[in-house]
């Protein structure tokens, strides 16, 4: 194994992620129960050490989006080919995504693992090690089983202004224009082959839950990128002073590109998601 290849040779892609873990688990009576995985092939006299039990991983490939690579490791290792991934946090140099499964899932093990176990979060993280595969658990243990509804404008149906839902309650809003529509943004980014997006949550317990990384990249899966067949890019832009904000775009694999100050005295941070790179 070198930086450039993976334990069995298989060359690694270049860029931002390297790869993905993909914490999974389901729900049953006795509460959530996460996915661990044991390697195959360890020492005899060190089975359950370091790196022995880990949730769902893997690198990306080289020419690999980082979303399709995690979503490959999923089905190769687990066998799990239908399950929705949810982003927790893109801007990690080894990507965080969520899967939620059936009760009911069956598991079919890859070569490279040779037996499994669903656990509680608790018994999950003291089973995985180092402490940073333990902290893929313990971070999406706290994250919300959550589905966001995007509903269009009634009044104005084609005007890309969606209501944003949770158990039929509003939470926010969020909209999309093609970036020609925008013309000082053009000038900024200097393309067509874009869109522009913003979403307004108006429910804080949203970020401070941790899902508005999902809620941002499932308007941009679910809505955006069926609109825009073409784009290469979607771009956002958010008030570079607002911290919290600006790091749920870059958890949900925005890049901040440039801040400008199109009104002076107030900085906006511009944001780009290449879509290669995810897909």
């Amino acid at each position: 194994m070198t930086s450039d290849s993976t334990w069995d040779g298989v060359a690694i892609g270049t860029g931002h992620p390297r790869g993905s873990a993909i914490v999974t688990r389901r729900h049953t009576p006795d509460g959530w129960q996460y996915l661990t995985l044991h390697r195959a092939n360890r020492p005899s006299d060190d089975p359950d050490g370091l790196w022995a039990w880990t949730p769902p991983s893997g690198m990306r490939q080289p020419g690999e989006g980082a979303y399709t690579s995690a979503l490959r490791e999923l089905a190769e290792e687990t066998g799990i080919t239908d399950a929705t991934i949810h982003p927790i946090d893109l801007a990690r140099g080894h990507a965080l995504w969520l899967a939620t499964v059936d009760a009911d899932q069956e598991v079919v093990l890859d070569h490279e693992h040779d037996r499994y176990e669903w656990l509680d979060a608790d018994a999950a993280a003291k089973r995985c090690r180092p402490g940073v595969a333990a902290e893929t658990i313990t971070t999406a243990a706290t994250i919300p089983d959550t589905t966001f509804t995007f509903t269009p404008n009634p009044d104005n149906p084609t005007s890309g202004i969606y209501g944003i839902t949770v158990d039929n309650q509003e939470r926010g809003t969020a909209q999309h224009h093609a970036i020609t529509d925008n013309p000082t943004f053009f000038d900024i980014v200097g393309h067509t082959d874009a869109a522009v997006i913003e979403c307004v949550v108006t429910d804080t317990a949203i970020r401070a839950d941790g899902l508005e990384p999902r809620l941002i990249w499932s308007f941009v899966r679910d809505i955006v990128l069926p609109a825009y067949q073409n784009v290469t890019t979607v771009w956002t832009v958010t008030d570079a002073d607002h911290t919290r904000r600006l790091r749920s775009y870059m958890q949900a694999g925005f890049t901040h590109d440039v801040t400008v100050e199109v009104v002076p005295g107030r900085p906006k941070a511009v944001c780009g998601l290449r879509l290669a790179q995810w897909w």
